[in-house]
């Protein structure tokens, strides 16, 4: 059986197993194994290295407890080298797609909610402006927020139709990672049998695991956020105070919560694999981090939108001060022509 074969079950939007194995998966396994199957011999001479130099400490005057702890690592990393492949793919399975399915995770039915969610608070939008419309220019101001509601709307939507596309290309990315990861797992192997640069080797596997828990992360921040943001939204949209506030603001609330939750989407989508595989490697806090990357994300919106807002609002003052300034100016210039005529 092929080491490098990915058994993938499940990918979302539809995306087949076939389309995966065949058409990405198998065209990385072909090269990866290959470059794996060479790297082994790197392997075997760091393994012929490390027990010249446990014999030749012995034949110094050295303990031989460290020739046999020589031997005991030779053979641990000689039968990780053989079975490493296959069990970091069946690692994938497991701790991907087959526990986000157990747990209940469904990125792909999260995402569908979500663009559910903004097609809903659009037609609150859309049909606070229609009722005022139809009431007059009795609520010009309230008709003025409502188109802002519209445009967060659509900047989520456009957000949105991002991550949509990107969590794919984020599955593939993951299993790419995977296979280039243990393509050169056989050198971290070797350094796994020198008290150097064991903590090195250590580390490698240790981030090579954190890879595994990508897709595991991506599902349940998507989840928690989903959860979290659509119950506000349902409290917002239905028939209640808060929901005819909303209402009469042109939707502005649910509009803010689904730019909020787009925002939260991208922060987790992009930020969430190094903050497991800095959890796995060095033992952080992976809610804190998240929630302070959720926080960051939307900072860094929010102040970006005011510097903007701030940029445009000065360059219609500007316009509009100069505008009369121009005004003066070909009066002057109008009069004094005037006056040269007249002397003539």
């Amino acid at each position: 059986m092929n080491l490098f074969v990915l058994a993938v079950d499940i990918i979302p939007y539809g995306m087949s197993n076939d389309d995966v194995k065949n058409n990405f998966a198998a065209a990385l396994a072909t090269p990866c194994e290959q470059i794996y199957y060479v790297l082994r011999l790197f392997t075997v001479a760091l393994a012929f290295a490390g027990l010249l130099q446990a014999a030749y400490k012995v034949q110094m005057g050295g303990d031989l407890s460290g020739l046999g702890t020589q031997l005991i690592m030779t053979v641990v990393v000689a039968a990780t080298l053989a079975l490493v492949p296959r069990w970091i793919l069946d690692g994938y399975i497991l701790l991907g797609p087959t526990l986000a399915q157990e747990i209940g995770v469904d990125v792909e039915g999260v995402m569908n909610d979500f663009l559910r969610m903004i097609g809903e608070s659009l037609a609150v939008s859309i049909g606070s402006q229609v009722a005022k419309m139809m009431l007059g220019f009795l609520f010009l101001g309230l008709m003025f927020i409502g188109f802002i509601a519209i445009i967060i709307i659509i900047i989520a939507f456009v957000i949105a139709i991002i991550i949509y596309v990107l969590v794919i290309v984020a599955y593939l990315c993951q299993i790419a990672a995977v296979y280039l990861g243990l393509t050169i797992m056989p050198i971290f192997l070797g350094m796994l049998l020198f008290d150097k640069t064991r903590e090195t080797g250590f580390k490698y596997i240790m981030g090579m695991v954190g890879v595994l828990f990508w897709q595991l992360g991506w599902g349940l921040g998507f989840f928690v956020i989903n959860e979290t943001i659509g119950s506000l939204n349902d409290s917002v949209t239905s028939v209640s105070t808060l929901g005819a506030i909303n209402f009469v603001f042109g939707g502005i609330v649910s509009a803010a919560l689904c730019l909020t939750q787009a925002l939260l989407m991208w922060a987790v989508l992009t930020k969430a694999p190094k903050i497991i595989s800095a959890a796995i490697v060095s033992g952080s806090q992976i809610g804190s981090a998240m929630v302070s990357a959720g926080g960051s994300t939307m900072m860094g919106f929010t102040s970006g939108a005011a510097s903007g807002a701030a940029q445009v609002g000065m360059m219609v003052a500007t316009s509009g001060a100069s505008a009369p300034a121009s005004a003066g100016s070909a009066a002057k210039g109008g009069a004094s022509i005037g006056s040269g005529g007249g002397a003539k």
